[in-house]
Formats: structure tokens, sequence, C-alpha cells
């Protein structure tokens, strides 16, 4: 990822469970979303085995010098308490319009 490169904030989709980082490269003066797919994420995943694997496959994108491992934990970790309320409540089909996407 080039040095230009800024996090901004982080957004979730709970339906898949997806966890969203907007970044900006300032030289362009332009936003980008990069989306991490989660679906094989159930509640009784250790969060930590999930940060390696996200760690791997967006490592430009998390690199740990930039993000800090307990904002992607609390994130794993957010999605995993929608899947138990999901999965007590039944759940609803997630929208395309990106209107279940939490920023």
């Amino acid at each position: 990822m080039s040095k230009d490169f800024m996090p901004r904030r982080f957004g979730l989709k709970f339906e898949p469970p997806t966890i969203i980082l907007e970044y900006k490269i300032p030289s362009k003066n332009k936003l980008y979303l990069h989306i991490m797919p989660m679906p094989e994420l159930e509640p009784s995943h250790d969060p930590y085995d999930w940060l390696e694997i996200l760690r791997k496959e967006h490592k430009p994108f998390l690199d740990a010098k930039v993000i800090e491992e307990d904002q992607i934990l609390s994130l794993i970790e957010k999605l995993q308490d929608n899947l138990i309320g999901e999965s007590m409540e039944g759940s609803e089909e997630g929208s395309e319009d990106h209107e279940d996407w939490v920023f």
C-alpha cells in the first residue's frame, strides 16, 4: 500500500459479516472503501484466528503499524455478537443498497 494511504474509519455489514475500511489517498484527494467479507465467521470462532486471517488476506490495508490489533478484534467481536443475536431472533436478509452498513 502506498505511503499516501490514510485509514479513516471502519464500518460493519452484518449480513453477511463484513468489515469495511474507508481510507483516503491524499495525493488524489479521494476516499475509497476496502471490503473484507467474512462469510464463514461463527460466534464460536476465536477472534484472534480471524485477526490473523484478515491480516494475511488484506495485508496492505491492515498493517499492524497502521491499524491497532484491538480495533480489529473489537470489530470481529461485534460481528460475532450480532450472529448470536440473529440466531436467537431469526435473521433478515441484508439489502443490496448498503442500508445495513454501520460506520
